[in-house]
């Protein structure tokens, strides 16, 4: 009887363990792709801040522009 008992606690304890480490590998999983959400938050920030210099820079280019047509026609 009192062999059964301890089995069957040594058994739980196995499973506990079993399941301890699941969690443990889960957590870090969750944990990794945390980490590679913020990267990418990262990456796509930056690609719009360069896209919105681009058109800033854009509009700035044709604004000359059109005000050197401009200024061309009037001087012609």
């Amino acid at each position: 009887m009192r062999n059964d008992n301890s089995q069957q606690r040594s058994e739980m304890y196995e499973d506990v363990n079993i399941i301890q480490d699941d969690i443990k590998d889960l957590h870090d999983l969750f944990r990794i792709d945390l980490k590679n959400l913020h990267k990418k938050e990262k990456e796509n920030s930056r690609a719009i801040t360069e896209i919105g210099l681009l058109l800033i820079i854009s509009v700035f280019v044709n604004i000359c522009m059109f005000a050197l047509l401009f200024f061309i026609v009037l001087k012609g």
